[in-house]
């Protein structure tokens, strides 16, 4: 492709030498920079990768996009305002616009998309569409779902993934759009068909700095819609009225809440085997079961439902589908083989999610409640004194313990969540992970749950600049053939 073709519809700042060079790839990272490469940097967080400019030049690379004027050099240069912006419509380009043929559903908010999106995904194969996944918990291009480094990938590598969706077959894929990439640019040149957003609370002050500023980077996901796009937003939540707000004129917007919005339920009754509901759309009403825990994940439900209504599936096979919802990694996910206690390991990291948790749970225990739990490190440090006050709320036995402290001492987030802890709280603080839940599940009593939060699906644990092989569930197991040899 012409290197003019690979710029259409890019903004440029100021363009140095020829058009015509021939571009055989894109790259962001000088490593992966080939012969007929064309290469595109900006200034990061961390590091700038204008230093990277001289080395990708001599691994072939034809022409550079930066942000900063560009010394002297034998390749075209071309200035933006963002790198990273000018990416993802350079990527577009390149990729042949795969989001055109392949219908991409993008999912923000604080809590819930993953379950969303996989609920959603899970929706549209049954009814015989082939629908891929990019997200927390993997990415599925048609094949599978495969590790995912980050929740959304760079711009070049999210339209290198839907060009191998489009080339497998699927016509749909279902998007975890976090707050940093829409912050960053990295869906740009995506063609959103809709757009669902599930909820706001505290999460990533320690990069948007304000809620405000927080809810405002979550809110271009709506902004960017086009007429004939889609938007399904809770109607429960505040932060979804300024939502509908965002909407340009001629995006369809559908409203979702547990008990009021364009769909909603009647009659919920939820177990520990699930919920039942009358499903109100819009359509009319029909009968429904959910296999997930919790008044959360019946919201969840209703905003993948809303969302494959707006796709055109009729509310009874909306419903069919919802008692099919798959088992998610890590979201309230049961361990089986429990024996006279119940233990259950969930991505719950911020305040509002631990609440959602045990709040759920509490009712459905006939002894005590237990939580094991703890706070990253090198994030926002201001949610973990309200993490532990609702863990306290909620449950009867606290367990604070390490997270991925990163770069941080463990001890001093444990002292940190500790301050929200009201006096006379039951709690004991155990560092070590492993033998936080160890503790927890061989001192429960019958009929205890033991609500494992945090890390979820997570594989490892992140501790003084490693990576270290760590899964909850695979702890609990042990715990629990332990406390079963006793």
């Amino acid at each position: 492709m012409k290197l003019a073709e690979v710029m259409k519809g890019v903004v440029v700042k100021e363009w140095q030498g020829g058009r015509e060079a021939e571009i055989s790839g894109l790259a962001y990272d000088s490593k992966q920079v080939g012969r007929g490469s064309l290469f595109c940097t900006w200034k990061g967080r961390k590091s700038d990768g204008h230093a990277f400019i001289s080395d990708a030049v001599q691994r072939g690379a034809v022409a550079v996009v930066a942000e900063k004027k560009i010394p002297e050099a034998i390749v075209p240069r071309i200035r933006v305002e963002s790198g990273r912006r000018a990416l993802g419509r350079m990527a577009a380009n390149f990729y042949g616009h795969p989001s055109q043929e392949v219908r991409v559903i993008g999912l923000t908010g604080t809590n819930g998309k993953t379950s969303t999106a996989l609920l959603l995904q899970t929706l549209f194969q049954a009814g015989g569409l082939q629908c891929g996944y990019l997200g927390t918990v993997g990415n599925d291009v048609g094949k599978g779902r495969q590790p995912a480094r980050q929740t959304t990938p760079e711009a070049l590598d999210l339209q290198a993934l839907l060009a191998e969706m489009r080339e497998n077959g699927c016509r749909a894929a279902t998007m975890e759009v976090s707050s940093h990439a829409l912050e960053q640019g990295r869906t740009e040149g995506v063609n959103f068909a809709g757009a669902i957003f599930t909820n706001l609370g505290r999460d990533h002050l320690d990069y948007h700095g304000t809620m405000e500023a927080y809810e405002s980077a979550k809110g271009k996901l709506f902004e960017g819609l086009t007429e004939g796009a889609f938007a399904v937003i809770p109607q429960e939540d505040p932060s979804g009225v300024r939502m509908v707000a965002r909407c340009r004129p001629g995006v369809r917007v559908m409203t979702y809440g547990v008990e009021r919005g364009d769909v909603f339920t009647k009659n919920l009754k939820m177990g520990m085997g699930g919920s039942s509901f009358t499903l109100c759309t819009t359509e009319g009403e029909v009968a429904a079961t959910l296999p997930w825990l919790g008044r959360f994940n019946v919201s969840n439900a209703l905003a993948a439902a809303a969302a494959a209504m707006q796709s055109g599936w009729s509310a009874e096979r909306v419903a069919a589908g919802l008692g099919r919802a798959p088992a998610v990694p890590g979201r309230m996910e049961k361990v089986a083989h429990a024996g006279d206690i119940s233990v259950l390991v969930d991505y719950a990291h911020t305040a509002d999610a631990v609440a959602a948790s045990l709040r759920t749970l509490k009712p459905l225990t006939q002894g005590s409640l237990w939580v094991v739990f703890g706070a990253g490190g090198d994030r926002d440090a201001g949610k973990r004194s309200g993490m532990a006050a609702e863990a306290a709320k909620w449950a009867d036995r606290v367990v604070l313990t390490s997270d991925n402290p990163r770069s941080e001492d463990p001890k001093k987030i444990m002292q940190e969540m500790a301050v929200g802890l009201p006096r006379g709280t039951a709690v004991q603080m155990v560092e070590n992970r492993a033998e936080a839940i160890r503790m927890a599940v061989g001192s429960a009593s019958a009929g205890d749950v033991v609500l494992v939060a945090g890390k979820g699906h997570e594989e490892f644990q992140e501790v003084a600049g490693e990576k270290i092989p760590f899964s909850d569930r695979r702890e609990v197991e042990r715990a629990l053939a332990e406390r079963g040899r006793k």
